[in-house]
């Protein structure tokens, strides 16, 4: 299987000088002109009051699902997605959901895949509150 890890590649030297030159603080008191920067700047893209910067996608995943969805909610994703597949169970262990997989021959959920995958309700089984789609 290929690598999709979010850290896969390494910074330029253009980078790296960026993030010596980088004004610091403390982002728990927004202290932090870099990551306020930062964070508004995503916001604004997004067309959100706020945003909030993580310091990887794994965080970024368990952040959603931690928002989306409440302990013992069910989860829908690709069969090969990376929160599925490389995220060490996070959203089962930290966020109390259970994933459930969707099989696809290319790695895309489509419309119908999903559907085919909803339970009914009943109070057997988890509801499903979310649906994880990446594009890696």
């Amino acid at each position: 299987m290929p690598n999709f890890n979010d850290t896969a590649t390494t910074p330029t030297e253009e980078m790296r000088e960026a993030m010596r030159r980088a004004e610091v603080g403390d982002d728990v008191f927004h202290t932090d002109p870099t990551v306020n920067e930062l964070e508004a700047a995503g916001a604004a893209i997004l067309g959100h009051e706020d945003a909030l910067w993580v310091a990887s996608g794994t965080m970024s995943n368990l952040c959603a699902v931690l928002a989306a969805t409440r302990r013992g909610d069910e989860v829908l994703a690709e069969a090969d997605a990376h929160i599925v597949y490389y995220e060490a169970g996070g959203m089962a262990t930290v966020a109390g959901v259970m994933p459930r997989t969707v099989p696809t021959p290319d790695g895309v959920l489509d419309a119908d895949g999903v559907r085919a995958h909803l339970r009914p309700p009943d109070h057997h089984f988890p509801p499903t509150s979310m649906v994880c789609v990446e594009n890696t």
